[in-house]
This record gives C-alpha cells, structure tokens and sequence, in this order.
C-alpha cells in the first residue's frame, strides 16, 4: 500500500495518507475539511549491499558499502 503526501490547497495542511485503495477518492484535510491534492515527493532509495559505492565517484576498491 502505498504512502502518499497531501496538501490542503485551502489551509496549507500538509499531511501523509496511506492508500488501501489508488481508485479511492483523494483524502479531506483533517484540519478544514477542504479536498487535498496530492504532492509529488522524492521516492525514499536506499541502495545497499555489494557493488553499490557509497559515492558514485569511489577512487579506491574498498568504498563499498554494506
């Protein structure tokens, strides 16, 4: 399921909604009741284990992170 953010286009309420269902109405604000509209964020990327630098620009063999 996944985790959107919200902003409420009346108040400025900015808050997280996680979605059971992506063909359900976009959630009201909780603060003024208003319809919020869906923001686009930074997708959270983690990328580990071996063959991924720490840096993308690793100069020596052992920059590998666990």
């Amino acid at each position: 399921m996944p985790i959107f953010a919200y902003c409420c286009p009346k108040c400025g309420e900015w808050f997280d909604y996680l979605h059971r269902d992506l063909d359900e109405p976009p959630p009201r604000c909780k603060k003024c009741g208003a319809q919020a509209k869906r923001k686009v964020g930074a997708p959270a990327i983690r990328f580990r284990g071996p063959g991924f630098y720490v840096t993308d620009s690793c100069k020596t063999g052992g920059g590998v992170q666990d």
